[in-house]
C-alpha cells in the first residue's frame, strides 16, 4: 500500500467517524466522557484539519488549469532568428503558478506532468487556498446560526 492510499484511507476513516459521531449513534454519556478527557474535541480538530488541507490540496491541483499572464519567456529551438526562438513560457497555477512549461518536453506549450515543478509556489498556493477553506468553513457556520 503506498503512502497516497495510507493519506486516503485515514481521510474516508476520519470522515466516517465524524459521521457517527455527529449523527447521534454515540450515546450522549459517551460524548461526555470523550469531552472529557480531551479526545472528542481533539479529535474535531483533527478532522477538521484534515478535511481542509484535502480541499486546499484539492483546489491547488485544480489551479493549474488556469493559466495566467506571464513574462516569462523561454527558448523553443534554435533555428532561425533569436526572437522567433525566444517565445512567451506557459505557466499553470494559481495565485502563483508552480508549473512552468518546459521548452526541452516532447508537447511544448502544453502544461502537463512532465514540466517544471516549482515547490515554493505550491506551497503558497495550498496555503492561500487552505485559508480560503478556513474562512469558508467559518463563513457557513456564521450564516447556518
Amino acid at each position: 500500500m503506498t503512502s497516497c492510499q495510507k493519506w486516503r484511507h485515514l481521510v474516508a476513516l476520519g470522515l466516517i467517524l465524524t459521521c457517527v459521531l455527529r449523527s447521534g449513534l454515540v450515546s450522549s454519556e459517551w460524548r461526555s466522557v470523550l469531552g472529557h478527557l480531551g479526545a472528542f474535541s481533539a479529535f474535531e480538530a483533527m478532522t477538521k484539519a484534515i478535511l481542509v488541507a484535502a480541499v486546499a490540496l484539492l483546489l491547488t491541483c485544480a489551479s493549474v488549469v488556469m493559466h495566467p499572464a506571464t513574462d516569462e519567456r523561454a527558448m523553443y529551438g534554435f533555428e532561425g532568428p533569436l526572437e522567433q526562438n525566444w517565445l512567451p513560457r506557459m505557466v499553470g497555477g494559481w495565485p502563483a503558478p508552480f508549473l512552468a512549461d518546459s521548452p526541452d518536453t516532447s508537447v511544448p506549450h502544453q502544461i502537463g506532468p512532465e514540466d517544471h515543478f516549482r515547490p515554493g509556489p505550491f506551497v503558497a498556493d495550498l496555503a492561500f487556498w487552505a485559508i480560503v477553506t478556513l474562512g469558508a468553513i467559518r463563513a457557513w457556520r456564521v450564516l447556518r446560526r
